[in-house]
């Protein structure tokens, strides 16, 4: 019986070191697998900047600078909700930066409207309303929109 104890032990010895090396590689493996998820850079929609917000159910997003205070940045984004610019359907990005004159506000609208009269003339609305009542300062509405070539951007009012 102690030979066949004694091959059963041999046995099992010899297979562990390939074991060991293959469980080894493996994780190896993973792990410089795994490296560039936690250092690839996380793009932000319209080269947006600042901090963000979130705003409703849908968890819109309000990028602001560092001169927005949030309650402004949150009036902002409830006015955006009343007048349905932010949908219950879908979740929104704008971004609005404060200027030395008032602030500059960005909302995303495909660019293929840009052009239309009616379009215009509802986001000039829309300026005057943020400017007049809600922010109480002059704001400077930019659209912006993007694609696989880039960012654009169009100074509306």
């Amino acid at each position: 019986m102690s030979g066949e104890e004694g091959g059963v032990r041999g046995g099992s010895k010899k297979g562990r070191p390939f074991t060991v090396v293959a469980v080894g590689l493996l994780v190896l493996f993973l792990v410089i697998a795994a490296v560039p998820l936690f250092f690839t850079p996380v793009s932000v929609p319209y080269d947006f900047e600042g901090e963000v917000i979130f705003f409703g159910e849908k968890g819109h997003s309000v990028f602001h600078n560092e001169g927005i205070e949030e309650e402004v940045a949150v009036k902002f984004a409830a006015y955006l909700k009343q007048v349905g610019y932010f949908s219950p359907e879908y979740s929104g990005i704008v971004q609005i930066h404060a200027t030395d004159t008032g602030y500059s506000v960005y909302l995303s609208y495909k660019k293929r409207h840009w052009g239309d009269a009616e379009f215009i003339e509802e986001v000039q609305l829309l300026a005057e309303d943020l400017e007049e009542i809600v922010l109480e300062k002059p704001v400077l509405l930019i659209v912006v929109d993007e694609d696989e070539d880039g960012v654009y951007r169009k100074e509306i009012r």
